[in-house]
């Protein structure tokens, strides 16, 4: 197949130990132009062999990494003869995944590099298993095994450096009546939304997960006082009561709010979302739509 080529032994070599594996291969020249893959690139990837070759490998470029990451790619790849490492990749279709890539120069017997050899692994499986083992399947939020993860992880930043967290427990309010009344293909769009509502209403660094049914909770890190809490509760309150407008259905629900915060509440993970949950249900009793604190 290439027979002008002049290493086309190693070539033919090449891709005859890779043509039946399942790992990735692509095999470019010095100059980074795809000489060759195998047709396990191409599954994962979505390209036919013939669009690929004579193709610079950019063409599957992400986005995701900075000039920097390239650049460290490259220097250990000259330094150290080798670089692998996680790298994101953009299919055919355009779906962004996940790749374990190694990546090597071959030599002659000059020690001249003539090829580059890399050698791919599909880890898009995996990062679905782990992201589903860790996300709520309908609204995307953080479950709650991630929440008690990265609640357990606060807690110990702010025993090393003195600082306040809070967690706020949030229960809808007429939620029942939504579903009762529009449908259950009404109420999942609805726990979508407020889903959206709470990440607008809290900082980049701070959690809203969903616990189940119409149960979410925030952790908030880094508070400077209870006032700093009873404010994000407010603003809650506040994007929970707009309208939510649902396939032609006009929807108007609102939360009720207990928080606690460590340590003041509890240093105990356990006892302070019990402490929260508490909390919540003296916010029902007060009339709902408001929040509340042990």
């Amino acid at each position: 197949m290439f027979p002008d080529h002049p290493h086309h032994e190693q070539i033919s070599l090449l891709e005859s130990a890779f043509s039946q594996s399942n790992e990735g291969m692509i095999l470019t020249d010095v100059n980074s132009n795809i000489i060759t893959v195998n047709s396990a690139f191409c599954q994962m990837t979505g390209h036919t062999k013939t669009k690929l070759v004579g193709q610079n490998p950019r063409i599957m470029q992400s986005g995701v990494h900075s000039r920097q990451f390239y650049k460290d790619m490259w220097r250990s790849i000259s330094q150290k003869g080798l670089w692998q490492g996680e790298i994101w990749d953009r299919k055919k279709d355009g779906e962004l995944t996940p790749r374990s890539l190694k990546i090597k120069p071959i030599k002659n017997i000059k020690d001249e590099i003539i090829f580059y050899l890399g050698l791919m692994t599909d880890h898009s499986k995996l990062f679905t298993m782990t992201r589903l083992a860790n996300q709520d399947a309908l609204t995307g939020l953080p479950n709650k095994r991630l929440f008690e993860k990265r609640l357990e992880h606060n807690i110990a930043h702010a025993k090393r450096h003195g600082t306040l967290i809070a967690l706020l427990y949030i229960d809808l309010d007429r939620f029942k009546h939504v579903n009762d009344s529009c449908g259950h293909r009404i109420g999942d769009k609805l726990l979508v939304e407020v889903a959206n509502r709470l990440k607008s209403a809290i900082r980049a660094e701070d959690t809203a997960a969903r616990l189940g049914g119409d149960e979410f909770i925030i952790i908030l890190s880094e508070v400077k006082s209870a006032a700093d809490v009873k404010q994000v509760a407010q603003k809650v309150i506040r994007h929970i009561n707009k309208d939510f407008y649902i396939d032609q259905h006009t929807v108007n629900i609102g939360c009720s709010i207990g928080y606690s915060i460590f340590p003041q509440h509890s240093k105990n993970i356990q006892s302070l979302i019990h402490v929260a949950d508490n909390a919540m249900y003296q916010a029902k009793r007060a009339g709902r739509n408001t929040y509340c604190c042990n």
